[in-house]
């Protein structure tokens, strides 16, 4: 009876093991930056800006200084025009490629618009 016990309890535990280390799989790495930043490859991190993520800015002096007499912001529009086509069989079942495009201008749209209300409160 112990036996038996002691298997059901070690079965779970073998399925959940993983062959990385513990560390590998909580360590961060780096990655590509993603082809919706505009300027992704020239992100640099500067912790006086922003303490935890990377940021692009121009070296232009002139606009430095356009940038220090501006009292608003512009949200751009959200490029949509970087996500990748449906290739899973399954997902073309559920979403035609017409329904996606329509539903994804629209999450974008909306995303935007949160943005925005998010800046403006």
């Amino acid at each position: 009876m112990q036996r038996l016990f002691f298997i059901t309890l070690l079965f779970p535990a073998l399925l959940l093991s993983s062959c990385r280390s513990a560390k590998s799989v909580l360590s961060s790495t780096n990655v590509k930056s993603s082809s919706f930043l505009q300027h992704g490859g020239e992100l640099k991190e500067d912790r006086k800006r922003s303490p935890f993520l990377g940021n692009w800015w121009t070296t232009d002096a002139k606009l430095h200084t356009a940038f220090d007499s501006m009292k608003q912001i512009y949200i751009a529009p959200i490029k949509i025009d970087a996500v990748r086509p449906m290739k899973n069989y399954l997902s073309r079942l559920e979403f035609s490629n017409d329904r996606r495009d329509t539903k994804l201008q629209a999450l974008s749209d909306y995303a935007r618009s949160r943005f925005i209300k998010a800046f403006r409160e």
